[in-house]
């Protein structure tokens, strides 16, 4: 079952509970207004887009009486979502597992929303596609989807790298694919951002590489060290975060990059479908 979205009463009633500075109005007619993009927004970004300070995100969240910002952010994702169990049962009485799933599939949205518009993901894959060497790197939390990327993007780009190992492994990988011919590097960064990933972004720059940057937020700490950032929200309801939108958008990254030259992809993938029969890589 579909999700609904909320109306803007039903946020304009979370409002309503106490009186509100003006700065705080400014931002609470911005969240009615804007719904799910508001919702899935961090307090920083909510900020960047009223024009107001980040503190003033939070003191609003205060004021109508809660711990914080999170503790507000997860009311509205809940009242946009209006997630209701296969029972009919609302989210209030949704188990905390649900709620997650369902806080996951907002941030699915609010990605097929960002989509309307494939500029930036446009730019990336040509960056990508074209670049001779195509180093891939992400640590810590990042390197799943780093090595997830790696994996399909060797299927369609002749020489993709991840970069693996320890600092100075990376570093020196890095290095030989610059010297390889590489013009751009794909890198991850999800929460928490790791300090020695931006020394990578930053060696590779000074190397003359674009730095293509998939993460969470346009506002993360590493973007200020990409030259394009796609961000996709991450749900962070249960212990560890569920990084189900920017997977989503690893895919579609990954298809626009089979795009950008078309006839060599087409090539690749017919000559491993061929290598993968004769050797019987995969069951009936």
């Amino acid at each position: 079952m579909q999700p609904a979205v909320a109306t803007p009463r039903q946020l304009a009633d979370l409002f309503d509970r106490a009186r509100l500075t003006p700065v705080q109005r400014r931002i609470a007619a911005h969240i009615i207004e804007r719904g799910p993009q508001a919702a899935f927004s961090s307090s920083v970004e909510l900020a960047e887009q009223v024009g107001v300070s980040q503190p003033s995100v939070t003191r609003m969240a205060t004021a109508l009486g809660y711990a914080g910002f999170t503790e507000l952010q997860r009311e509205l994702q809940s009242i946009v979502l209006e997630q209701r169990a296969p029972s009919g049962a609302p989210a209030a009485s949704q188990n905390k597992m649900q709620r997650a799933v369902g806080h996951a599939i907002g941030s699915l949205l609010e990605l097929q929303r960002q989509l309307a518009d494939l500029d930036a993901v446009r730019d990336a894959a040509g960056a990508l596609a074209r670049s001779p060497v195509m180093p891939v790197h992400g640590s810590r939390s990042g390197a799943a989807l780093a090595a997830e990327f790696a994996f399909f993007a060797a299927k369609i780009h002749p020489d993709v790298r991840l970069l693996t190992g320890s600092r100075t492994e990376v570093l020196d990988a890095l290095a030989r694919s610059a010297q390889a011919g590489a013009t751009a590097l794909f890198a991850v960064s999800m929460p928490r951002h790791p300090r020695e990933l931006i020394e990578v972004l930053d060696l590779t720059r000074e190397q003359g590489l674009e730095v293509v940057l998939l993460t969470d937020s346009p506002l993360s700490p590493p973007a200020a060290h990409a030259s394009i950032t796609l961000a996709a929200p991450v749900s962070s309801d249960l212990v560890f975060d569920a990084a189900t939108a920017p997977l989503a958008l690893l895919a579609v990254l990954l298809e626009a990059v089979a795009d950008v030259v078309p006839e060599r992809t087409r090539e690749r993938l017919e000559r491993f479908d061929a290598w993968a029969d004769e050797r019987e890589y995969f069951v009936d």
